[in-house]
């Protein structure tokens, strides 16, 4: 084997023009492969970082905390369960005032995801009652970058959107919940009493830990004869309602799994094709080699000992184009991450690691085995009186000329395969593009404010901070339309009511229509330019004079009004409690609100003067 190596080297030392294009060759393919399947293997295919994670699920859907203690009292088949919320925090009090992004969590969460504290201890339930002292636990990162990683932080103080809270704990590095920066967490009764209390507000995520040796089947059993229950108990609020566990590992994924998977096949494409111009480079040399194969072999090599020969060669040309790839993986993946892909998680723990590397390895060698093999067992079958007779001239014959033509047409099919597979994700991409969003965001700039609830806990003062911030807004230089609207469209949240209409029978309680319901001044309309189709938009008096008015989009007409005009029509809140009948004074295009390739729903706009939500 030591004397196969040492031939491979000097062969290519004489041909080093063949060995660097082969090698770069696979250094393409292995290269963009290894940094795809970096991203697969962290996303994808690694376990979530707590205690047996197989044991962990979610509850489809969002829930409200009450639904959520009451199953956990209910499902002997949990040995823990709880619920948390995104939250944004304004932190003051450590230099300039800044947004802090976290969750309020419910005091069984943490205990159900089992993973032990860095420093200190977790939040449990008898810091998420009424009454309790307000405490707090922040991430590794938090801990680093804000409390200098002094373990004093412990029982030091957080101003969190005007409240003090304790730092009882510090969560470790791994640390993570889905679709949540865990930056900070406090207890969900602690911080925001009114959601904690309320059946109908379902925004909270269930996580739910299995009891030992317990399986699915049966948890999933229990689980839908006690979400029955609360349907009869709780009409109003969880008729209907569908109560479905699902690992809590498919729902970090399950947005990233298809873009993943469809950009790891269209790298192995390319690295087929990359294997196809090995062989073919590969037969090609050979071919020019059949004279000097040829003494060796009346010299006494034997076909074995030849085809082992090239063999190495190959398997040496692969390995060195796979350490390339890897250079090259490692320069490609800090420009993937740098897009920061918002639907992919686990992103900190993407790199090039002994993962990583066993695969190119396994990948380098068996393209050296495979795409070596065949021209080495074809060039070490010959006319050996034939090919001395020749000398090099004799290059091929037809079983050559085969095996060149059928690499060629192999070269070609995955060659257009990759530019069809291209030319597709290239074509979905325009389209998502040019998908109509509904509105005109060119020049058009957002910021979100979040008002602190200790100074404006009641909706119409925070209303009337929101009127004067959007007149010295109008007013200032450049500016030449301002709107405000409570969830902006692409921004991922939105806010769901049941409806009753004064001109239909009311349904049974729980099973009322619903719609997307938007708090927004009547200028935002005009300053994203979406389009009023019927009636009138309402203007910053409608509202303030105790009258009802509201908009509505062309999906709410679709669905509740076909073939009628809806000016006029009146509905309400089905929970609104004292009822308000408002009424539909105008019509206004479709909004892609949730995600550009997902169409509209039915909304309701309301006027800010007209809010009596109290958050803000």
């Amino acid at each position: 084997m030591t004397s196969d190596l040492l031939l491979a080297i000097r062969g290519f030392r004489r041909a080093p023009g063949f060995a660097a294009v082969a090698a770069l060759s696979l250094a393409l393919g292995i290269g963009g492969g290894s940094a795809i399947f970096s991203l697969v293997d962290a996303v994808l295919l690694r376990p979530l970082p707590f205690p047996q994670p197989t044991r962990v699920f979610a509850l489809k859907d969002q829930h409200s905390l009450p639904d959520v203690r009451d199953l956990r009292a209910a499902c002997r088949a949990w040995s823990g369960a709880g619920a948390y919320a995104s939250w944004a925090f304004d932190l003051t009090g450590r230099g300039d005032p800044e947004r802090v992004e976290g969750a309020i969590v419910s005091g069984g969460l943490l205990g159900a995801l089992a993973m032990p504290p860095e420093l200190g201890r977790l939040l449990g339930d008898d810091d998420d009652r009424a009454g309790a002292a307000p405490v707090a636990v922040v991430s590794h990162r938090f801990w680093r970058e804000k409390l200098s990683a002094s373990p004093s932080a412990l029982g030091s103080t957080l101003v969190l959107s005007g409240k003090s809270y304790t730092v009882v704990g510090v969560l470790p590095e791994a640390f993570e919940l889905w679709q949540s920066h865990s930056d900070v967490l406090v207890p969900f009764e602690v911080h925001y009493p009114d959601g904690a209390g309320a059946r109908g507000a379902h925004f909270a995520v269930a996580i739910v830990r299995l009891a030992p040796e317990v399986t699915l089947a049966r948890a999933q059993d229990e689980l839908t004869v006690a979400g029955k229950r609360l349907g009869e108990l709780y009409p109003a609020a969880d008729r209907d309602r569908p109560y479905l566990l699902e690992p809590l590992h498919e729902r970090y994924v399950e947005r990233a799994r298809p873009p993943l998977l469809l950009l790891l096949a269209a790298v192995g494409l390319v690295l087929l094709v990359a294997c196809g111009n090995f062989a073919g480079l590969l037969l090609a040399r050979g071919i020019g080699r059949q004279r000097e194969l040829g003494i060796r072999a009346a010299l006494g090599a034997s076909r074995r000992r030849l085809v082992r020969q090239q063999l190495c060669e190959s398997v040496l040309l692969a390995l060195l184009g796979g350490a390339a790839g890897l250079l090259l993986a490692a320069w490609l993946l800090p420009l993937l991450l740098s897009l920061q892909p918002a639907e992919l998680p686990h992103l900190d723990a993407v790199r090039i690691d002994r993962r990583v590397l066993a695969v190119a390895f396994g990948v380098s060698l068996a393209t050296g085995v495979v795409f070596g093999l065949l021209p080495a067992l074809r060039l070490s079958s010959f006319d050996l009186q034939q090919v001395l007779k020749e000398g090099s001239g004799a290059i091929g014959g037809r079983t050559h000329g085969r095996l060149r033509r059928a690499l060629v047409v192999a070269e070609l099919a995955l060659s257009l395969s990759l530019l069809v597979a291209a030319g597709l994700l290239l074509r979905s991409f325009s389209r998502l593009q040019q998908a109509p969003l509904g509105f005109d965001a060119d020049g058009a700039l957002g910021m979100r404010i979040i008002l602190p609830e200790a100074r404006y806990p009641q909706a119409a003062r925070s209303a009337e901070f929101f009127r004067r911030l959007l007149e010295e807004v109008q007013a200032a230089p450049g500016v030449a339309r301002a709107g405000l609207i409570s969830e902006p469209p692409l921004g991922g949240s939105t806010m769901v009511h049941d409806l009753l209409f004064a001109s239909r029978p009311a349904p049974p309680e729980g099973r009322e229509p619903d719609a997307m319901v938007r708090v927004t001044s009547g200028s935002y309309f005009g300053a994203l330019k979406i389009p009023l189709v019927r009636g009138r938009l309402y203007g910053p008096d409608d509202g303030a004079a105790g009258t009802q008015e509201t908009m509505v989009n062309q999906a709410f007409v679709r669905r509740f009004f076909p073939g009628e005009d809806p000016l006029g029509k009146q509905l309400r809140f089905a929970r609104e409690k004292p009822a308000r009948w408002m009424t539909i004074v105008g019509v206004v295009g479709d909004v892609r609100h949730l995600r550009p390739d997902r169409p509209e729903g039915p909304a309701i706009y309301q006027p800010l003067a007209q809010n009596t939500m109290d958050w803000r």
